[in-house]
């Protein structure tokens, strides 16, 4: 059996419920509510399979725990309604438009809403936002959508950056109760990082970060410690000049042909600092060659 498979077993085939009555553990199946009106209805455990809903409107309607395999929803419109806990598979959502729902603890595979769509209706917790955007972002780059699926990676960065943030705050009663003791410690080590990712190369969805990163590196950061050891640098016999410093720290950053050859580092402190301004480029070079695959890729 396949996976997908598993939503069919134990559920009888079912009739549309009508408002004031909620459906449970029932099957949906191949049916077409092109252009109808669903209004206020609730359905709890349910599974719906080749549905079409073709520019229906879903208006205040509620699905708990419920899977949508292979549905269809061009043109629907949803509006002031919750999914909580669903999981949607390989459904299609051509221009479908979304208003004030709820996607709380929901999956997506093989198949996501627009960003734009779905913004405003992302769940408000942090954690739940980024752990649902992530699996949009995943569906997306599947489906060829690199533009949304960056957008949804970037929403759930923000996401874990807020969530992370909220933990080693205790910003409220729950993230008081679940990050106590070391599990606070865990969130502030990984808030760290998470930081320190952004700060480096920009969770790799930023270019211009890392290119900041090394210009910085390479003119401001490591000329001043080369000037701060330059008695231990000489070309000639002679202590380098600043501009000389300069091309020194560019050259050994990013090797290219120049005066390097004719530095000799004769203290230990400058070859330490030569060394590690090496090892700097060769890192920010596999960043930028993981950011061009990772384009690439895409």
């Amino acid at each position: 059996m396949t996976d997908n498979g598993a939503f069919l077993v134990g559920r009888a085939t079912g009739e549309w419920p009508q408002a004031s009555t909620p459906a449970e553990n029932l099957l949906f199946a191949a049916e077409r509510l092109d252009g109808k009106v669903l209004e206020a209805v609730e359905f709890a455990h349910c599974t719906f399979a080749n549905v079409s809903f073709k520019e229906a409107q879903l208006k205040q309607c509620k699905f708990v725990n419920c899977a949508f395999l292979n549905c269809y929803f061009r043109k629907t419109s949803i509006q002031g309604s919750a999914f909580l806990g669903c999981k949607f598979i390989a459904c299609e959502f051509p221009k479908a438009t979304v208003h004030s729902s709820d996607f709380k603890y929901s999956k997506f595979s093989q198949c996501r809403i627009a960003f734009d769509e779905l913004e405003h209706s992302l769940p408000r917790e942090p954690n739940l936002r980024e752990e649902l955007c992530h699996d949009l972002s995943i569906a997306s780059d599947a489906l060829g959508d690199n533009r949304d699926a960056r957008r949804y990676r970037l929403k759930a960065i923000e996401a874990r950056t807020e969530h992370l943030k909220a933990a080693v705050l205790g910003r409220s009663t729950w993230y008081e109760t679940h990050y106590a003791g070391l599990r606070k410690a865990k969130a502030f080590s990984d808030l760290v990082g998470h930081w320190l990712n952004g700060f480096v190369w920009g969770h790799g969805e930023k270019w211009w970060v890392l290119l900041r990163n090394l210009f910085i590196l390479a003119f401001v950061v490591f000329p001043s410690i080369l000037w701060f050891v330059r008695t231990g640098l000489t070309r000639g016999g002679e202590v380098l000049t600043l501009w000389e410093v300069i091309w020194l720290s560019v050259t050994t950053i990013i090797p290219v042909d120049g005066v390097t050859d004719a530095v000799q580092a004769t203290s230990l402190m400058a070859r330490l600092a030569l060394v590690a301004e090496g090892f700097v480029g060769i890192v920010a070079a596999g960043l930028f060659v993981a950011l061009f695959v990772r384009a690439i890729v895409k």
